[in-house]
């Protein structure tokens, strides 16, 4: 087909999607059915509401003196004697030591959360210590869910530096450690969008807090809006519209348009679309496969610091993708990308390290790189440290970690994993023996293609073994099981 007909087969899309959508005013698949005015302007930047909480990241520690302010005035403080009523717990092992609220467990994202979900513009003040363990404090506010991630992290990225990770803000870093045995004053102040962050009466970091559309989860402002504002030229509306065709998210699933509307955001500059458009070039989805180009486009958003393109460069140099292959230039990549906190770049420093591409085979630093990409949360890099718990491969066989590792890798859609972890729950294999539980796993594998010759033997046996019922709450917790598919935004080395 040529050119002129692409385009017009694109424009009779977008003009179908529009007039379906102003005949309706509906987002179709939206939940509930939210009818929304295209006239209805996008939300302006305003004060975010949440709880607060305390954690900490493979580290012990303790805190006490735990007080939010308002105006002056006490809206709560803890002397935790309420503490199981008061406090919910998100991990870690917590107990309560005299006035301190103490985690004592070596679990990365332990936390406890605490008060009023409606909470704004308040100041969050206590007192911390560090009582052993690699890295420092997570000070937790604006909290709107228990997973979320909307911290100041003290002493992180094993105790070298303080950021602030919290929607609407860019990660933001400032050299800085936690020593330890040492009690620490820590306050945050939240003023409107403005977040003012203070250590021992020091002003350290401060940030203002950007509420786009492109920053709200898919769903929560009405595509009939974002199509409004991506055609008068909004940047942000338009990047959005990329990610909510490409994910199926109040629109059917089409990647000719993902790419038409993350090409407009590309245009305009934004670091995100540039990477996504550049993810969709490499892999010639919704647009002709153009690997130089794609190369072009992550060049664009890594020369504005965003650490996925610079991971994504990086592995266009390893491979040499869309460029002459130099592993020199894509180990600085990776590198520049794991300051910024991207798992993928980790990964590919193992990979290089385990085949010695670039540097000399070193096949303790490659273990050293994988667990790195888990801790920064990347599926794979967990999968590997439980394979590498299960065989004892270079750290002595535990199971028990291995089956930790399986399931942080399998809740976020790894079908190896979620194999293991099935076969583990089979066996009661660092985990106490559960045969529906296992069948769960084992059946939401096979149906993303992640089982090997044991766990379909497995899966069929759990068949013959389990109820008709339990059968049956297996296949719907399957069908319940659908997490968002993730942008093409990384990729790794074969």
């Amino acid at each position: 087909m040529n050119t002129q007909a692409t385009l017009t087969k694109i424009s009779l899309k977008l003009v179908l999607a529009l007039m379906a959508l102003a005949a309706t005013g509906v987002c179709a698949g939206e939940v509930g059915q939210v009818r929304a005015p295209v006239d209805q302007p996008l939300p302006e930047p305003q004060s975010r509401t949440g709880r607060i909480g305390v954690g900490t990241w493979e580290t012990q520690a303790e805190f006490t003196d735990i007080r939010v302010e308002k105006d002056g005035k006490v809206l709560w403080q803890s002397d935790f004697k309420r503490a199981p009523k008061e406090w919910q717990k998100v991990g870690g092992t917590w107990k309560v030591v005299g006035r301190a609220l103490r985690q004592t467990g070596n679990d990365w994202g332990a936390r406890m959360l605490a008060g009023d979900p409606l909470w704004t513009d308040y100041t969050l003040s206590l007192k911390a210590r560090k009582l052993g363990g690699a890295q420092g404090f997570l000070i937790l506010f604006q909290v709107q869910g228990d997973q979320e991630k909307s911290w100041w992290n003290l002493g992180g990225w094993d105790n070298v530096a303080h950021g602030l990770e919290t929607p609407g803000v860019d990660l933001k870093f400032v050299p800085g450690k936690i020593e330890l045995d040492r009690w620490y004053d820590i306050r945050i102040e939240i003023k409107g969008c403005q977040i003012r962050c203070y250590l021992d009466g020091a002003l350290v970091q401060e940030a203002t807090r950007v509420v786009t559309v492109a920053a709200m989860p898919p769903g929560a402002v009405p595509i009939a809006r974002l199509l409004e504002a991506g055609g008068k030229g909004d940047a942000e509306a338009q990047y959005a519209l990329g990610r909510h065709y490409y994910k199926g998210v109040g629109v059917q699933r089409d990647y000719t348009l993902a790419a038409l509307w993350t090409r407009k955001a590309a245009n305009q500059g934004l670091a995100g679309a540039q990477c996504n458009l550049g993810a969709f070039l490499l892999y010639g989805q919704g647009v002709p496969q153009d690997q130089v180009e794609a190369v072009k486009w992550f060049r664009k958003a890594a020369d504005q610091g965003y650490g996925p393109a610079l991971s994504n460069l990086g592995a266009c140099y390893e491979k040499g993708q869309g460029v002459r292959r130099n592993y020199a230039k894509g180990l600085t990549c990776f590198f520049k990308a794991v300051d910024l906190g991207i798992g993928a770049a980790a990964l590919n420093l193992a990979y290089c390290y385990e085949v010695g591409h670039g540097v000399p085979k070193d096949e303790a630093k490659a273990r050293a790189w994988c667990r790195k990409a888990a801790d920064l949360g990347e599926a794979e890099g967990q999968r590997k440290i439980g394979d590498s718990y299960s065989s004892g491969n270079g750290v002595p066989p535990d199971y028990i970690e291995a089956a930790k590792w399986y399931r942080k890798a399998a809740d976020q859609g790894d079908g190896a994993a979620m194999s293991r972890i099935g076969c583990f729950y089979n066996e009661g294999r660092g985990v106490t023996r559960d045969a529906p539980t296992a069948y769960r796993w084992l059946l939401l594998a096979a149906s993303r293609g992640g089982v090997d010759e044991e766990a379909n033997w497995t899966l069929q046996k759990l068949e013959k073994e389990l109820s008709p019922a339990q059968l049956l709450a297996g296949r719907d917790w399957v069908k319940q099981w659908t997490p968002d598919p993730v942008m093409p935004a990384m990729f790794q080395p074969d």
